[in-house]
């Protein structure tokens, strides 16, 4: 999840994090969907259950962040930077 590539380079963490991820306006899988998805990490993350689930997203996602090259995490960085650099143009 490029979104959260990108807020672990801020070294935001609990509800600041969640608010840095939301920025992003990331796709949730259809799993997170199905178990009553409340539509924002920022909303989700009072829930212990949900804290729990991102908590967990963000530890996987940070093991492959912590495991790649820099050039490689810019490349997937500057992948979110476009996007949101486009999203802009169009609001």
């Amino acid at each position: 999840m490029r979104a959260v590539f990108a807020t672990l380079q801020t070294g935001d963490e609990g509800l600041k994090y969640c608010r840095t991820v939301d920025s992003y306006k990331p796709p949730v899988s259809q799993g997170w969907k199905d178990a009553g998805w409340p539509g924002s990490y920022a909303k989700a993350y009072p829930d212990p259950k949900w804290a729990k689930k991102i908590q967990n997203q963000k530890s996987k996602i940070r093991r492959q962040f912590d495991a790649m090259t820099p050039k490689e995490r810019s490349a997937i960085i500057g992948g979110v930077s476009r996007q949101l650099a486009v999203l802009a143009d169009g609001e």
